[in-house]
Formats: structure tokens, C-alpha cells, sequence
């Protein structure tokens, strides 16, 4: 039997302390990094239609959020046009993208109750994150490795907070909104994820912290940086410096 005082006793510490669900955490990750990676490398729709459904998932915690109710069938509405609108950027570009977010922005608009202008702000929000991750992406191994760096900083981030948070546990971030999320876990996510993002960055862009033998002159493969290009002009014609 334990004491009163022992901190095994505590059931804020052993709530915190529990590990029960990691088994299932991590398995659902490796699933989920291993369907984003292989989307990320092949691009065009499969990865438009990744990034449309992740953040159409996202839309629709924000939907609830709004509303303070179970998503509504208007909502659900919302949450597919913002899908569709991942998916046809391969064929119509930034324009499709965003003509379809007006138009959720349309139906939220139409909808009954409050929340109208948090709707809009939204699906502007969401909307203007897949034009940026899909841009970034664009038809180049640039793009993936722009992808990977990205992932890296998110993944870290997430693990780094989940882990520091349930360890070290304390004061609340904003349990209004989420009640698990913890300043320690904010705090460690952020160091992790800057980190990681500073390794990936040194490692595999033209990083000024690592002197590499010879340039990387082919588009397809370089990373898109003015350093990179003058180090290749350098190499292609010596005499102009």
C-alpha cells in the first residue's frame, strides 16, 4: 500500500506519467510518416490529395471549435470543398485552390448561427497553408527535400511536446481549448523542432555552416538558394568569377 505522500500515489503524476497508449502512438505514426513520405516523393494529386485531406481534417476540429457542437452537415460541406481543394491544384493551380475556398467561404456565410467570420477566417487560413504546401512541393526533388525539412520540424515538434509534456507535465498551455497540452511540452517541442529543422537544413541544403567540396548544379536536384547558383555560374565559367 502506498503512502499519501508518495508521488506514485498521486494520481495527477501517474496520469502523466502513463505510457499505456505509446504501443499504439507509434505505430499510428510510422503508418502515417510512411504514407506522407511515399506521398511526398511520388507528388501531383496523390500528394494534393494528402495535404487537402490532412487539412480538411484540421478545418474540421476548427469547425467543432466554432460551433461548440457536433459537426453540423453544413459543416461537413465545408470540410469536403476544403478537400476538393487540395486536389485539383495539380490541374488548375493556385487559381482552382483558391476559387474553391470562396466558395466554402460562400456557404459559411449561408450558414446559420455565430461563428461566421471565425468559419471564414478558417477555411482563408487552411486554404492559404495547402497553396503554400503544394507550391513548395512543385515537380522538383527540391521540393521534396523542402518537404522533408518541413515534416522533420512538425513530427519533432509534436513528438518532443507529447513526450516532455506527459513527463514533466505542469501548468496548462490553454485548457479551454486543449486540456493535455502543457507549457513543458510546448517548451521541449520547440527546442526539438528547431533542432531537427537545423540539422536537416545543415545536411542537405547549402547550408553556410558546412563547406562542401564542389557545387550542385543541377536544378532538378539543388536547393533553390542565390548561393547555389552563383557556386554553379562559378564552376560553369571560371574567367567571370
Amino acid at each position: 500500500m502506498s503512502n499519501p505522500g508518495d508521488p506514485a500515489s498521486d494520481p495527477v503524476v501517474s496520469r502523466r506519467r502513463s505510457w499505456s497508449d505509446l504501443g499504439p502512438r507509434l505505430v499510428s505514426a510510422l503508418v502515417l510518416i510512411a504514407l506522407t513520405a511515399t506521398a511526398l516523393y511520388i507528388g501531383s494529386y496523390v500528394f494534393a490529395a494528402v495535404v487537402g485531406a490532412v487539412f480538411a481534417g484540421a478545418y474540421r476540429e476548427w469547425e467543432t471549435m466554432v460551433s461548440r457542437a457536433p459537426l453540423t452537415p453544413s459543416g461537413m460541406v465545408l470540410v469536403g470543398l476544403l478537400a476538393v481543394s487540395g486536389v485539383i491544384y495539380p490541374l488548375f493551380g493556385p487559381v482552382g485552390t483558391i476559387s474553391v475556398v470562396a466558395l466554402a467561404c460562400a456557404v459559411a456565410v449561408g450558414m446559420r448561427g455565430e461563428g461566421v467570420l471565425w468559419r471564414i477566417l478558417g477555411l482563408v487560413t487552411f486554404g492559404a497553408i495547402i497553396v503554400a504546401a503544394l507550391a513548395m512541393r512543385g515537380d522538383t526533388l527540391a521540393g521534396v527535400w523542402s518537404g522533408v525539412y518541413l515534416g522533420t520540424v512538425v513530427w519533432m515538434t509534436d513528438s518532443a511536446a507529447f513526450f516532455t509534456g506527459r513527463q514533466i507535465g505542469g501548468e496548462k498551455l490553454a485548457p479551454d481549448i486543449s486540456p493535455s497540452k502543457t507549457w513543458s511540452g510546448a517548451l521541449g517541442g520547440l527546442a526539438l523542432g528547431t533542432g531537427a529543422g537545423l540539422l536537416v537544413w545543415t545536411l542537405v541544403t547549402d547550408s553556410p555552416l558546412v563547406d562542401r567540396p564542389g557545387p550542385v548544379c543541377d536544378d532538378q536536384r539543388a536547393w533553390p538558394t542565390g548561393r547555389s547558383q552563383r557556386k554553379c555560374h562559378q564552376a560553369a565559367f571560371p574567367d567571370q568569377g
